[in-house]
């Protein structure tokens, strides 16, 4: 059994509680209200000294782990099906990409944005920084998808996790999916797959 701490409202910890449920990994959901300043105190301190969350704690291997697309990586690895590692190499460097551009110009676009937009904790004034960056790597994303079900191959991958987690929130970060076709017709798909968990949205 692993325990995740984690906050409805986050897209780190939707992202791991996400591919908990699609990975088949039990999970107790333990929340930490970042509103009031829960990940700063003692007992969460010990699980992680950044005091952020999302964190992971696989409480029969006695493993910590924290950030939510280490956590990913870290869910793969433990799964039976190893086929969200990607099958092959040449897959898993795809995979790999993947990841870093989520944990880079996704988080720095779409998730930027939705904390401006959404939560109004970043000035107004970074929102056009978001939306170019975005208009930049969204269709890098859309052309990925082009003739494929998948982002990486014929199989999900954390990578289509990682991605989802994301776009999903682009609503809420105000900016728009309507022109790539591609990604519009991924995400009902992903949304039919076995153990899929929607989001909490404000």
């Amino acid at each position: 059994m692993i325990t995740l701490y984690s906050f409805p409202f986050s897209l780190p910890c939707y992202r791991t509680r996400l591919a908990a449920s699609l990975l088949g990994h039990p999970a107790e959901i333990i929340k930490i209200d970042i509103t009031k300043g829960e990940q700063k105190q003692a007992d969460f301190l010990r699980i992680n000294p950044l005091g952020l969350i999302p964190a992971l704690v696989d409480n029969e291997l006695n493993i910590t782990v924290s950030d939510s697309v280490a956590i990913l990586r870290y869910l793969a690895k433990t799964c039976e099906d190893k086929k969200w590692l990607g099958a092959d190499l040449e897959q898993q460097s795809q995979v790999d990409i993947l990841l870093s551009l989520t944990s880079n110009e996704l988080k720095d676009s779409v998730e930027k944005a939705r904390l401006i937009n959404a939560f109004k904790l970043l000035p107004e004034s970074e929102f056009p920084i978001c939306e170019q960056l975005a208009s930049k790597i969204l269709p890098i994303i859309n052309e990925k998808l082009a003739g494929k079900d998948w982002l990486t191959g014929n199989t999900p991958t954390i990578a289509d996790i990682a991605v989802y987690s994301t776009l999903i929130y682009c609503d809420e970060a105000l900016l728009t999916l309507t022109p790539y076709e591609n990604i519009l017709a991924w995400i009902p798909r992903f949304e039919r797959l076995t153990g899929y968990l929607k989001p909490v949205k404000l």
